[in-house]
């Protein structure tokens, strides 16, 4: 059976080598930041690997200490990359791929199947506390429950997008058994702050706040197989065969093939902020043959190689995490619902001059807003090259 265990950034010490302690569950009203990580958190120092950065950057911005937790996973030997390919086709998003190439997967699925054991276990110990009490005969109300589901926010990568959607949908079905109305559940659920980079999981169908950041160059996890990525993954293409034919002096195929040219978007269906690329290439004379391998993981803000367009992304992930504890802390007196997303990428910071943060804050809604148009006009060129058949 599949496990789960949760820890605790604390100091290091000859007990907690790794500054991290295992606990049993997260206490039901308190404000944290809960890291889910990539299929890779197998063991305590994999998973400790962004708590420190995130708790450091809560602590710098807000200038207080948050409880950061992380997540390792026991898949018992089982390739965990199925279960996510079998919820794209849950949401129909792998409708583009070949009849043959669906049941191979199917049948890939099944011979790898990962039981729910460690989802159920990690819903049990975060999720389900703030929703049913531990007192008996208790019984919280959908504003309390808004309350206590907003005094967490989850910051992911990867497989953790998995997993967070994963417990979206388990609150979903129990608040449902448990009585509470449509707009009760729709209320509850919207208070669900999560932060995903690189999610492996279909996208614009989370009730929850759920907000993404990729770069077309990031080719590790699955995207499934919709109009979007197939769109991204034929230009990528398009763009290695342009960069070859350049460097060969092939003056024809050049002609016929397009580099990728994406600006920074902000896609409000899918709430997917994108980019074509977070880290420069390798070198230059390979291009787009040697991408970055910390195109992937990499998931920090403040990291001078990054390019100009991953320092942004980054940068408005950073104030997302940082918005949703300041959010946080503020239902510790009453429930303050989460603000919307243009609020959220706003600069909040307790050191930073409150003129000077108006200032930078006027700049980043503009910013935000170029994001958002460029956002629009990449969804029209994608649909317009589907129903061209992928022709110009």
């Amino acid at each position: 059976m599949t496990d789960a265990q949760i820890g605790l950034r604390c100091p290091k010490s000859d007990e907690y080598k790794y500054g991290w302690k295992k606990v049993d569950s997260i206490p039901a009203d308190e404000v944290c930041v809960v890291y889910l990580g990539g299929d890779g958190a197998t063991d305590d120092r994999k998973a400790n690997g962004y708590t420190k950065v995130a708790q450091n950057d809560i602590k710098t911005a807000l200038q207080t200490d948050v409880p950061v937790y992380g997540v390792t996973y026991d898949f018992e030997g089982k390739d965990p990359t199925f279960a996510r390919k079998m919820q794209f086709f849950k949401h129909r998003a792998a409708a583009l791929l070949s009849e043959r190439k669906q049941q191979q997967i199917k049948e890939d699925a099944a011979d790898e199947n990962v039981d729910e054991a460690y989802l159920d276990k990690l819903y049990a110990n975060i999720m389900e506390p703030r929703i049913v009490p531990t007192q008996k005969g208790r019984h919280y109300t959908a504003e309390e429950i808004s309350r206590n589901i907003r005094k967490i926010t989850f910051v992911t990568h990867c497989h953790g997008g998995y997993v967070a959607y994963e417990l979206e949908k388990r609150m979903r079905h129990q608040l449902e058994n448990l009585g509470y109305s449509l707009q009760e559940r729709k209320n509850i659920l919207s208070q669900m702050l999560v932060v995903a980079h690189a999610p492996s999981c279909p996208l614009g169908v989370q009730q929850s706040a759920f907000y993404s950041f990729r770069s077309a160059y990031d080719g590790q996890g699955e995207t499934g197989w919709g109009i979007l990525p197939e769109y991204i993954r034929k230009r990528k293409r398009e763009e290695r065969i342009r960069f070859a034919a350049d460097q060969n002096g092939d003056v024809k195929r050049a002609a016929q093939n397009r580099y990728l040219e994406m600006k920074p978007s902000y896609l409000e269906k899918k709430r997917l902020f994108v980019i074509k690329q977070k880290h420069p290439w390798m070198n230059n004379d390979d291009g787009p043959f040697m991408t970055n391998p910390d195109e992937h993981g990499d998931i920090t803000y403040g990291n001078p190689n990054q390019t100009q367009d991953g320092k942004c992304m980054m940068f408005f992930s950073r104030n997302l995490m940082i918005n949703g504890v300041k959010n946080a802390l503020d239902n510790n007196d009453k429930f303050t619902p989460l603000p919307p997303l243009e609020e959220l990428i706003k600069v909040r910071d307790v050191n930073i001059d409150s003129q000077e943060r108006q200032n930078f804050n006027a700049k980043l809604s503009s910013v935000f807003k170029a994001l958002c148009n460029n956002g629009k006009k990449l969804i029209a060129e994608v649909v317009n090259d589907y129903k061209s058949g992928g022709r110009q």
